[in-house]
């Protein structure tokens, strides 16, 4: 029900302000010299990464295994197998043999991966590296194991080697054919998956230092996750002041040196203290809905058995209080106590009954899913550019089924991430307005206006993006090498575009950096500062002396248009904001370029007070906690008051086939939002050209809002506008959304929003922001079927993976990190169709069966003894052999059911993938309702009734010699007819049959029978059942019972079957039917033309993908477009 906007109450009365507890910095320090080993006892560096040893394994293992419910469960079952007066199987705790049989394998799989830690863990301990002692000549290296490097130890790192530990980067050593640097390249792909290098820089204090002379002590942040973050300082003995230490100048463990000859650094955290095994913690543990209902239902059972047992065990207590006393042969000398007999037939049915709870489920659902994400991996189709499908969490295999909102990032997901340079403004003119050929792989702007001859502002245009930039590159011979350097896609094509018109970038020297400016020639510019980019700040900045301007100190700036445009004080600000706004409507990732000229007393003021800042290590860390401090706000400070020099546009162009993928994924009810950095005219441009916004929908937005009441206001009024049957888009910024998950009133009006919406577009919105989207569609889904899937590409996309249902991660530019993270891996966004469409619903259809079908042959093998039990006289007494009873589970009915759920399958894949409608019995959960649930366990309990009844009235009469038929011929008659009857249920519902699926059934059926006479083989066996079998099999009535107790049982199944697919056939049937004629194509045509009158229901608040006219309109006409294959 929507909320009622004029019951709301303003969100400032509802939300007080928090008082925020004060920040307390912390930090660790400790002394270092070169050639000495000081007393440093901050931990080793030995990792270990295995759970368990050779003394722990057994307590420990067993103490995991035991918090299991269901191990608990039947290790009470043993116990109640072993106590006198109880026990039905003579005190054999018959049930321990299959629990054993379970934790045995658990056992052997967990040895199995320990193991391979264990190996893992001896070969990172064991490499090796160099580090500086002293000798009789002087400071040598000396070669040692990763274990044995210590905190405070002094480093070499040669060129593609690794790094043994975190090290302050205290040296860079070049080649005698270079010029002096102080910086080197490294590789992170072992903790980002990013292959590009990266650079970091010596300390300026240190690097001209002989080795020898380095000793101090070094006060740095505690251990921590941040990769990205650092801050410490250095104090050299004899030194007065302290060296500020950044990220830049640090090398994590694992990264690899490369294009550099060695370095030096100082080793400030180790083992696992590194920042690798700091972010190494696991993640989140996700259950998929599937497996939270089969608990729920477990404890159903356990309800189910109680009540029986309670039945049963009442009328058993009462029957022996009156006829035991009258029994004489009984030798009774006092009445029972009625109590007495009630507690002990209650435990004796609850023995007898406790296999309603499966043993085998959990052990069948892990290794289904195991095979299932093989078979997954070997996927043709989810193949792209060398890169295959990764499953990396198994135990959402079914939840790939039942996906009702995907939340995807733009850049790098629906985008290619490959930028090229299109369009600019400056000075208020706009150039590259009409589209052009490539002259680059990064460049495809061309304006015959666009003259730097004789323009002083395109000419500064053009210096400002040759020298706003980080790229370290010493002498990059081409545009090539340049823009390999460049830390991200956008200041490659920003490089680009300088580069063609003659600003090239040379290279950099200490504090240097000297750029080709034509008609002058090599310039050196001294840099002063580089303000660093992040996600928060939105912006990048260098403090530079400008050479060509009398050394004048200038601040040039970039970034994004909300964050520059308010600092922004001069006249251009209307005619570039159109600018942006016309680039970002077509398509363009628009930046704001900007400087400030500084003057030198200014200057000298902010330099003395931003050191001083950085310098100081409560200041360092609460930056790097996105607290409030110095640094951020002298950077804010020194910021503004700017002068625009320009905008840019720059294209990233849609992967292949995302269109379509989307256009599909809409029509199958998925929701899909899309959370960028964007602009706000580029997303919904982006969003037009990917089908992801129709003109069919009302476009609503909420941005620029800049406080909660205003939202809130914004909010209601949205909500008054909305009508019953108009479809709604809507698009959001950061801001906004900001005062959205802060602010309890405003929240609930935006979830009310929301769920009457198509299409919800957030931009402008930050990495935390994604992951509170993520984590509001799944506060507005609880208690329905539906799940939340969430796929980008970047490092910005890590939080929202995790804290989605279903995590996925594409292998794209921006690296390996959200990959590494997601639950599954894939190369293309337009694979997400095939993963869900083929996979995903064929592992929900598979998975849900087992589920039913395991509940179901459990119950039918306990009711059936149940139903004996009433009409023997409510003895408690088992009628099955023990042996048969074990193996049922495992040699009789296990091997067919994990066939069937790894290769079954109802249609072909091509046409999962053509009719969307197919998978949205997912999103409704409608093969795992409870209802459906209990009509099989209902379906079992009518079976089993009918498999008794009939095997005892059919065993009342005599065998060939004239012995009346007893307990245990009635016991093997009715366990017979329990394994035809599940194993032909099965096969019932089978829609695919391949030559081994029909083999193993048969086998199943035959170990029985060969298994039953084994048992009958001798009284050494099996007293009670020794020549029972031959005997049951001569006889004529049980072949007659072999014919009419599977028929009789199976007569519901039957007539289900022919009543639905002639009276009221799904669309698999119509399907299904239609491809048994595949020559002829109209008749299966119009077969998929009528599906989509079947269109679902939303199961939630939130409103479906489209309305049924606009599903019909379209389903059709993407229908008529289907190439069918030939047969």
């Amino acid at each position: 029900m929507d909320t009622d906007p004029s019951a709301m109450e303003e969100p400032l009365l509802l939300c007080g302000e928090v008082d925020e507890e004060p920040f307390v910095s912390s930090f660790r320090s400790f002394e270092f010299a070169a050639g000495v080993r000081l007393p440093n006892t901050l931990g080793s560096n030995r990792v270990t990464t295995s759970k368990y040893t050779m003394f722990n394994f057994i307590p420990k293992f067993l103490g995991q295994t035991f918090m299991k419910m269901t191990n608990i469960y039947f290790l009470f079952i043993c116990i109640l197998e072993m106590t006198p007066g109880i026990s039905t199987s003579g005190g054999i705790p018959t049930t321990a043999l299959p629990l054993l049989v379970v934790i045995a394998v658990d056992a052997f799989f967990q040895i199995i991966e320990d193991y391979a830690r264990h190996q893992d863990d001896k070969k990172a301990n064991n490499r090796t590296t160099e580090r500086v002692v002293y000798s009789e000549n002087g400071i040598a290296l000396e070669t040692i194991a990763w274990q044995e490097v210590r905190v405070g130890d002094i480093l070499r790192i040669a060129n593609n080697t690794m790094a043994a530990a975190d090290m302050i980067l205290l040296r860079v050593d070049y080649g005698e054919d270079e010029a002096p640097r102080h910086f080197s390249y490294v590789e992170t792909s072992n903790l980002d998956g990013e292959t590009n290098l990266k650079i970091r820089e010596a300390l300026a204090d240190t690097h001209a230092m002989p080795i020898a002379a380095l000793k101090g002590f070094i006060k740095c942040d505690p251990p921590n996750a941040a990769v990205n973050s650092f801050s410490g300082q250095l104090h050299l003995q004899n030194f007065d002041s302290s060296i500020p230490i950044q990220a830049t100048n640090v090398i994590l463990r694992g990264c690899t040196l490369r294009n550099t000859p060695s370095v030096y650094g100082t080793v400030f955290a180790t083992g696992h203290d590194t920042k690798v095994f700091q972010c190494a913690r696991s993640c989140p543990n996700k259950c998929s809905f599937v497996e939270r209902h089969v608990n729920r239902e477990l404890w159903c059972m356990v309800t189910l058995l109680l009540v029986c047992c309670l039945a049963a065990a009442s009328v058993s207590a009462s029957f022996d209080s009156i006829e035991l006393p009258a029994a004489w042969y009984m030798h009774m000398r006092n009445n029972p106590n009625t109590f007495l007999l009630f507690c002990q037939s209650f435990l004796r049915f609850f023995l007898m009954l406790s296999n309603v709870v499966p043993i085998s489920l959990v052990v069948t659902l892990n290794m289904v899913k195991s095979l299932q994400a093989k078979l997954m991996e070997r996927d043709k189709h989810l193949v792209y550019d060398g890169i295959s499908l990764k499953v990396k969490t198994m135990a959402l295999n079914e939840d790939l089924g039942q996906i009702s909102h995907i939340v995807t990032d733009k850049t790098g997901t629906l985008t290619r991430n490959v930028m090229v340079f299109r369009s600019c403004s400056v000075n208020g003119v706009l150039y590259g307005e009409n589209a052009s050929k490539p002259r680059s792989k990064w460049m495809a702007f061309s304006d015959i206006n666009f003259q730097p001859k004789h323009n002083d502002a395109i000419n500064n245009f053009l210096l400002h993006l040759a020298l706003s930039h980080s790229v370290l590159a010493t002498k990059p011979a081409n545009l090539t090498e340049l823009v390999a350097s460049a830390s991200s896609p956008d200041e490659q094509a920003l490089l680009a575009m300088a580069y063609e018109y003659g600003y090239r970038f040379l290279g950099r020297a200490p504090g240097k950096a000297i750029v080709q400016v034509p008609g002058i020639g090599p310039v050196e510019f001294e840099i002063l500062h580089i303000l660093e980019f992040t996600s928060t700040r939105k912006r990048m900045s260098v403090i530079l002396r400008n050479p060509l301007r009398n050394n004048a100190i200038e601040l040039l700036i970039k970034g994004a248009d909300s964050v520059l445009m308010p600092r922004i004080t001069c006249s251009l600000i209307e005619s570039t904001n159109a600018h942006l706004q016309k680039m970002a409507q077509n398509g363009l990732r628009t930046l704001v370029i900007a400087s400030k000229t500084i003057l030198e007393e200014e200057y000298q003021h902010w330099d003395s007070a931003y050191r001083a800042a950085i310098r100081d290590v409560y200041h360092a860390q609460a930056k790097a906690m996105h607290l409030p401090n110095e640094i951020d706000r002298l950077m804010d400070e020194i910021e503004d008051k700017l002068q625009i020099v320009g905008a840019t546009g720059i294209e990233d162009g849609l992967q292949e086939n995302v269109p379509s993928s989307i256009e599909k994924l809409r029509l199958a009810g998925i929701k899909i939002w899309m959370l960028t950095g964007d602009h706000v005219d580029t997303a919904l441009n982006v969003a037009r050209a990917c089908n992801l916004l129709k003109n069919t929908t009302a476009q609503m937005s909420l941005v620029n809002i800049p406080s909660p009441t205003e939202c809130f206001n914004q909010l209601r009024d949205l909500q008054l506008q909305m009508q019953s049957r108009t479809k709604y888009s809507l698009v959001v910024d950061g801001d906004s959304l900001y005062h959205i998950v802060n602010h309890r009133a405003t929240h609930e009006a935006f979830a009310s929003i929301v769920r009457r919406c198509e299409v919800v577009l957030a931009c402008r919105t930050s990495p935390i922001q994604k992951a509170q989207v993520v984590e509001l569609i799944q506060s507005q889904l609880k208690g329905s079927p539906g799940r939340v899937l969430a796929i980008g590409d970047g490092a910005n996309d890590v939080a929202m993976i995790q804290c989605a249902h279903v995590g996925v991660g594409i292998s794209g530019h921006e690296g390996l990190q959200a990959a590494n993270v997601s639950d599954y891996a894939i190369s293309q966004f337009s694979f997400l169709a095939r993963l869900l469409f083929v996979h995903g619903r064929l592992n929900y259809q598979r998975t849900t069966f087992l589920v039913r079908y395991v509940f179901y042959k459990n119950i039918i093998l306990v009711m059936s003894e149940f139903w004996y039990c009433l009409v023997s006289g409510v003895s408690g007494q088992k009628f099955y052999n023990e042996f048969a009873v074990d193996c049922f589970n495992t040699l009789y009915t296990a091997l067919p059911i994990i066939l069937y759920a790894i290769m079954d399958k109802d249609l072909p894949s091509w046409m999962c993938e053509s009719v969307p409608s197919l998978y949205s019995v997912g999103i409704v959960n409608g093969l795992f309702r409870r209802r459906m649930i209990w009509s099989w366990i209902l379906s079992a309990v009518f079976e089993s009734l009918v498999i008794c009844m009939v095997a005892v009235l059919t065993m009342r009469s005599c065998d060939s010699l004239g012995k009346p038929y007893g307990m245990w011929e009635s016991g093997a008659l009715v366990f017979t007819q329990i394994v035809l009857v599940v194993n032909y249920k099965l096969a019932l519902h089978q829609s695919s049959w391949k030559p081994i699926q029909a083999i193993v059934l048969t086998l199943s059926v035959l170990c029985w029978f060969i298994s039953a006479f084994i048992i009958s083989a001798s009284p050494d066996i099996s007293t009670a059942w020794y020549d029972i079998f031959p005997i049951v099999m001569t006889s004529n009535f049980y072949w007659f019972a072999s014919v009419l107790i599977p028929v009789v049982a199976l007569s519901m199944d039957f007539v289900h079957r022919a009543f639905s697919t002639s009276f009221s056939p799904s669309n698999i049937q119509l399907l299904q039917e239609a491809l048994q004629d595949m020559d002829n194509k109209e008749k299966l045509r119009h077969r998929m033309w009528q599906l989509p009158e079947k269109q679902p229901a939303p199961i939630s608040g939130y409103a479906a993908a489209s309305d049924e006219f606009t599903a019909k309109t379209e389903a059709r006409r993407s229908v008529l477009e289907i190439a069918l294959p030939s047969q």
